[in-house]
């Protein structure tokens, strides 16, 4: 979540209730700067996080592919809000390769 993005408490608070409701843990992961993206793949990947949902923002939009190529390196499952982040590779099965 970017904690910069006022409608990402409500959001994230929604994901966590829906998580318990089906007896997983929901947590949250930061993200302001590019820079901290491959950390925090690497950060969730430590602590066996199995699946990533990104919140809608336009700066996550604008690195769309940066995501979606982490996503891929980390095997790690990622629902993205945006059409144009699945377009980017976020859900493609055919790519086995960071763009």
């Amino acid at each position: 979540m970017n904690p910069d993005t006022s409608s990402h408490p409500a959001i994230l608070k929604s994901i966590q209730t829906a998580a318990q409701a089906i007896g997983v843990k929901g947590v949250a992961a930061a993200g302001t700067q590019p820079e901290e993206f491959e950390q925090s793949f690497e950060a969730m990947t430590r602590e066996r996080i199995e699946a990533l949902i990104l919140a809608p923002d336009t700066f996550y939009l604008g690195q769309r592919r940066r995501y979606a190529d982490l996503a891929l390196k980390n095997r790690m499952p990622t629902m993205f809000p945006f059409r144009e982040q699945v377009a980017a590779g976020g859900l493609d099965e055919l790519r086995t390769e960071p763009r």
